[in-house]
């Protein structure tokens, strides 16, 4: 029988090494790195890392971008046997179309589209906040937002709350907050809807309000703003496969029952009602904006059928594949990991 060092000594030589991954932009509000516990690493850390001085030693280091056509070429290198990549937030069409893109020769992709991305990055897998590591999937799987404090989830209420942490009383309406106009197909429908239901727009799209400013003193938070009515105008700015964006979480933290359109695969990355309907109204269903904002007045006349919306099968989300790709992070090094294991980084 080995004795306890034998043991011990064994157990760490199972243990998989840590993989360090760089970021080529601060992203961390508070620190400069953050670490995951992934159980696929075998005991081995996921750190990534802002730190410049740190990414000698990394395993990889990941250009974050905002937007592919304006790609910089690479400085962040250090060595030759390192892998490169990328987090690709916007859609597809950027980066097929950017020759500077094309010219970085990414080893690996970070993206919304689980067909072309490299690591799968569903939008719910990101932090609510540059402060914290909690996720959407995290805030949603805790159930209906407003049993808890906007703060729970790093929101400021204090502009539209009068200094309270408390979310505000919702009205018989429609937030929007688009401020790309040139889908002229959504800034129409928003226009036509708000003929037969009350649309405030804070956007710059059809705006009408000016009681939520994206800056200054009384700067105030969307979601906090979202929360301060029935609905929310959650229609993205492309229909592209899961190209599902903050939009139709917007509402789904806030309490606010989101009208979507987008993504064909939007149901994916939301929960479902214990029903089995959806948590949310897909646009698609309805023949008209006008037929649209008939489905929203009979709801706000019928509270049981409005709170429907909000009965969530969380222990059926919790299964969903989405959600099981977060931490997004995890993926990343378990990838990494794997092409180190097989000699391709060292």
């Amino acid at each position: 029988m080995p004795s306890a060092p034998v043991r011990v000594a064994a157990t760490l030589s199972r243990r998989k090494a840590d993989v360090l991954v760089g970021l080529n932009k601060k992203v961390y509000r508070l620190v400069a790195e953050r670490r995951y516990q992934c159980p696929a690493l075998g005991g081995g850390r996921c750190v990534f890392t802002t730190e410049r001085s740190r990414f000698g030693e990394a395993h990889a280091i990941i250009d974050v971008l905002k937007d592919p056509r304006r790609t910089a070429a690479l400085d962040f290198r250090v060595r030759g046997q390192q892998l490169k990549g990328v987090i690709i937030s916007e859609k597809d069409e950027f980066k097929r179309t950017s020759a500077s893109f094309a010219r970085n020769e990414y080893d690996f992709e970070v993206g919304y589209n689980k067909e072309t991305a490299t690591i799968w990055r569903p939008f719910l897998c990101n932090e609510v906040s540059r402060k914290t590591n909690v996720t959407i999937a995290d805030v949603l799987l805790r159930g209906s937002p407003r049993s808890r404090s906007p703060s729970s989830q790093g929101l400021n209420a204090a502009s539209i709350a009068g200094g309270d942490d408390v979310w505000p009383q919702q009205s018989a309406g429609v937030a929007a907050f688009v401020s790309n106009c040139a889908a002229g197909w959504r800034l129409a429908f928003m226009r036509e809807l708000r003929q037969h239901v009350l649309l405030d727009s804070f956007g710059e799209c059809a705006h009408n309000n000016d009681s939520c400013p994206k800056s200054g003193k009384r700067k105030c938070d969307k979601v906090v703003m979202a929360g301060a009515y029935s609905f929310v105008f959650a229609f993205e700015n492309t229909e592209e496969s899961h190209y599902v964006t903050e939009k139709v979480y917007t509402g789904l933290r806030s309490g606010a029952v989101p009208i979507y359109k987008g993504a064909p695969e939007v149901l994916q990355h939301v929960p479902m009602t214990r029903g089995g309907s959806p948590s949310i109204i897909l646009a698609d269903s309805f023949s008209t904006p006008r037929a649209l904002a008939e489905h929203l007045q009979s709801l706000l006349a019928d509270k049981r059928a409005y709170d429907a919306y909000h009965d969530w099968d969380l222990p059926g989300f919790a299964k969903a594949e989405t959600v099981a790709q977060c931490p997004w992070q995890c993926r990343v090094c378990e990838w990494v990991a794997g092409k180190r294991d097989a000699g391709a980084v060292s």
